[in-house]
């Protein structure tokens, strides 16, 4: 055989070895990609450890936060009815709770991040004269228990059956800031949102809240009326939701 015919039998072998090569990498990339492609049940499963890790990782500063008022710490906890709620949870958090729990379970997860979807909220009337304990603001009003409405701020987002998770962004995306996290302190340090999900078969639903009030008298019938963190009858903010999907 001389020279010439030996550069189409190496780019001939050449060719074969790179399609074969090709088609290793793909079957290895399908296998992965069955691997991290979870069933409905293996998703329920998933998420149940996810929630449970989510606490167990931050379930100690909730009790931080209230005794020493270190409220911007990540935090999450279960609720009576077994759902959990979280405030400060970043993007990061979440992926690092994914991540464990992936582990964990032998999968190779690669999560993908869904958002924002913008969810736009009016005040609208919780409570109506609740005693509540408030604090001064550069010496007014006087430190004490007041007839106050409490106003709350609600924003949700519905994403697919396939979200294992979500979360909301906490910055604040408007000139009023976020409110109160819940409606029993109403500290300046207690100023953010709390975050919740739950899943209902075909789909899963995100729940943001803040509250804001409005102080109205003291204990004695004194007049103050009052709005903090700012004027609830202007205040228009804005939830940004994101859902993560395997």
């Amino acid at each position: 055989m001389n020279k010439k015919n030996y550069v189409p039998l190496i780019l001939s072998i050449g060719a074969s070895l790179f399609i074969t090569s090709c088609s290793q990498d793909d079957d290895i990339v399908e296998q992965s990609v069955r691997k991290t492609t979870l069933t409905a049940q293996q998703r329920e499963i998933f998420r149940e450890k996810l929630d449970s890790t989510l606490v167990k990782m931050y379930s100690h500063n909730v009790n931080l936060s209230k005794n020493l008022s270190l409220e911007a710490l990540p935090q999450a906890y279960f609720e009576k009815n077994g759902s959990v709620k979280t405030s400060n949870l970043t993007q990061e958090h979440y992926m690092a709770a994914i991540q464990k729990v992936g582990n964990e379970s032998g999968l190779n997860v690669a999560p993908k991040i869904h958002g924002p979807f913008t969810h736009t909220s009016h005040y609208q009337l919780l409570r109506i004269n609740k005693k509540v304990a408030v604090e001064p603001i550069n010496g007014y009003p006087p430190y004490g228990y007041y007839f106050s409405d409490i106003y709350q701020y609600h924003g949700f987002y519905s994403a697919p059956a396939e979200a294992i998770t979500g979360y909301v962004d906490n910055t604040p995306t408007t000139q009023w800031g976020w409110g109160y996290r819940t409606e029993d302190a109403f500290q300046e340090e207690n100023r953010g949102i709390v975050f919740s999900s739950s899943h209902y078969g075909n789909y899963m639903m995100m729940f943001a809240d803040t509250y804001s009030m409005h102080i109205k008298t003291n204990m004695v019938g004194q007049n103050f009326s009052l709005t903090r963190p700012f004027n609830f009858r202007n205040a228009i903010l804005e939830y940004n939701f994101y859902y993560i999907t395997l």
